[in-house]
């Protein structure tokens, strides 16, 4: 059933005439209409204009309220549609940085594979004195005759740690340069030597590293550095669990 929405009406519709009381106020504003008005104007003629002006606003907020909407409507629209295109764009580069992921982690396996690891003797480290990992790292590369420009894989074990500052600590590791950007070092180019990595934040994982357990260190060429994914050997001499990352 429709409901009624029509408005319920006071007293006075019915008559055909009306007495209008013309205050001040009322008064004052009749005139002001009266002015817009052509000729001799009386004040039933000022309040017929007033009245054609009421209906021309009633009928002109009605049209731009229903534009309003819809141009609130469109808006409301574009912004979503920009919202999922933002959405695609981030899941999209997820699943580039997930697969590349698993590509690093396929690599540093094959390297493990393939590496001679019965032959990574570690040397005594006592009375040398480590020098920084990034310029252990280049020289390495450059020593090999190659040149990374995707990821260098270093295998290494713990030596020492040392604290830099009250937050920082350095971390002393035995270091091997095994691949560059898939390509296995030749064996008379790699050898271990002592490399520190320094400013690592004391609550960093890497900081809690005190194991002769190998680790891997996938390094990968980022800007003008390198960010470091460290990750533990597991007993079969490949990498397993990651511990973190570090930018060296």
């Amino acid at each position: 059933m429709a409901s009624d929405t029509s408005k319920e009406l006071g007293e006075g519709w019915s008559r055909s005439q009306l007495s209008l009381r013309l205050t001040p106020q009322r008064k004052a504003s009749l005139l002001s209409l009266s002015e817009q008005l052509d000729g001799a104007t009386t004040p039933t003629d000022a309040l017929d204009r007033a009245i054609e002006l009421a209906r021309e606003f009633q009928r002109l907020g009605s049209v731009a309220g229903r534009a309003d909407i819809e141009d609130i409507e469109a808006a409301l629209d574009l912004r979503a549609a920009e919202v999922h295109e933002r959405l695609d764009r981030q899941e999209s580069r997820i699943d580039q940085l997930h697969e590349s992921l698993r590509g690093l982690h396929r690599l540093i396996s094959t390297i493990a594979d393939t590496a001679d690891t019965d032959g990574f003797a570690m040397p005594n480290s006592e009375d040398r004195e480590p020098i920084s990992f990034r310029t252990w790292l280049e020289g390495s590369i450059e020593r090999a005759g190659m040149k990374a420009l995707r990821a260098a894989i270093v295998r290494s074990t713990w030596q020492a740690k040392s604290a830099s500052t009250s937050r920082m600590i350095a971390l002393d590791l035995m270091a091997e340069l095994v691949a560059v950007d898939g390509v296995a070092v030749a064996s008379r180019s790699a050898y271990p030597e002592l490399a520190r990595i320094a400013l690592i934040d004391a609550s960093h994982p890497l900081a809690r590293i005190e194991s002769p357990r190998p680790i891997f260190l996938v390094c990968q060429v980022v800007g003008q550095g390198w960010v470091a994914h460290a990750h533990h050997a597991d007993q079969d001499g490949k990498p397993g669990s990651a511990i973190g990352t570090h930018r060296t």
